[in-house]
Order: structure tokens, then sequence, then C-alpha cells
């Protein structure tokens, strides 16, 4: 634990990689439960935020990919978790749209 709260303090790209794909997943299966156009409020934030946060998602892991492969795939490297974060909240916005809560 010690290393990996070491690993945090030293990359400043990587924490900010990891907090953006953090609030990216909150945001992306936060969505598949509240119902977004009821408040006008809401719809209008999920319409602004929705493709700023498929670009995270989806771009960001293959930065975080090829920065974690620049450590040598280091298993106390923040990118492994951002990679592992952003392929956890992709894996499970699919398996909740295939259950019915798009």
């Amino acid at each position: 634990m010690k290393k990996i709260r070491e690993e945090l303090n030293k990359s400043g790209l990587g924490k900010i990689i990891f907090l953006a794909t953090l609030w990216a997943s909150v945001y992306w299966i936060a969505f598949r439960f509240i119902p977004r156009y009821d408040f006008a409020l809401l719809g209008a934030m999920y319409e602004l935020m929705w493709l700023p946060v498929l670009f995270i998602l989806f771009v960001l892991p293959l930065i975080s990919f090829l920065l974690w492969a620049g450590e040598k795939f280091r298993l106390t490297s923040i990118h492994l978790w951002s990679l592992v974060l952003a392929l956890a909240a992709v894996l499970s916005g699919y398996l909740l749209a295939q259950h019915g809560y798009s």
C-alpha cells in the first residue's frame, strides 16, 4: 500500500488521468440509473458532458496503456489502475445497458 501511495505522489500526469477517469466512470455509471430527462438541469448536464466523457473513457485508457508500457508494466503504476477503472466502467455500462438500464 505504501508503494502505491508513493507512486501517486510522484506522478502528476498519472493523478490527472486517474482523477479524470474516476470522474468519467462515476458519471457514466450514475447516469445509467438517474432519469436524465425528468429534470431540465440534469438533461442539460447530460447532453453537454456525454462527448467529453466518451473521450475520457475511450482515449485516456490508450494513453494510460502507453504510459504504463513506458514504466515497464509495473503493477504499482497509477496508469494501470486508470486503465482498469476505465475498462470496468465501460464494461459495467455495457452490461447495465444489456439489462435495460439505459
